[in-house]
């Protein structure tokens, strides 16, 4: 688990991190990069990526603002493309198709699995009614879909850092329409 936060680290962040001062200084200047030997647990590129049996990636994200609802719903696929929905008021709805890198999709199928996502509850909440609708995550794994709401964000942090990382995927999608 622990090379994967360091791998999503990378992926994130490395555009700052290789052009950026301070950190990459620091790091320079107190570790001898040159003598560091590559963990024993990390992938390279030629490495065949496993098959978590996952095909699609739900999350619908219900705001309202003043009495205005806006709704969007994403779907990942497997093979990279994109799907998203957006809904103002149950009345416009708009919908958009793109891809994104297969690479993320990876990582990202292997943060659900190694988070224990199929073992978590289906609804997390607490006992209010004034707070922003659930978060809803489905996870489509060996045929078989999992849902999971996250009420006021009273699911564990892992669902948290899944809807985050969701979110930085479909920022960097490549959108058709």
């Amino acid at each position: 688990m622990k090379h994967l936060y360091l791998i999503l680290t990378f992926i994130f962040f490395y555009s700052n991190l290789l052009n950026a001062g301070e950190i990459k200084s620091l790091l320079m200047t107190e570790v001898d990069v040159s003598q560091q030997q590559v963990s024993p647990g990390s992938r390279t590129l030629q490495d065949k990526l496993p098959d978590f049996g996952i095909t699609t990636i739900g999350f619908e994200k219900p705001e309202c603002y003043q009495g205005v609802c806006t709704t969007t719903a994403v779907m990942i696929y497997n093979d990279g493309s994109l799907k998203r929905e957006v809904e103002k008021d149950n009345d416009k709805k708009i919908v958009s198709s793109g891809s994104v890198n297969r690479s993320s999709v990876f990582l990202l199928q292997e943060y659900i699995v190694n988070s224990g996502y199929f073992d978590l509850d289906i609804f997390y909440g607490v006992p209010a009614t004034d707070l922003q609708p659930p978060r809803i995550f489905m996870v489509t794994r060996d045929g078989k879909n999992k849902f999971l709401m996250n009420y006021a964000y009273a699911a564990p942090n892992k669902i948290w850092v899944l809807e985050v990382l969701i979110e930085y995927i479909v920022s960097t999608a490549e959108w058709e329409d």
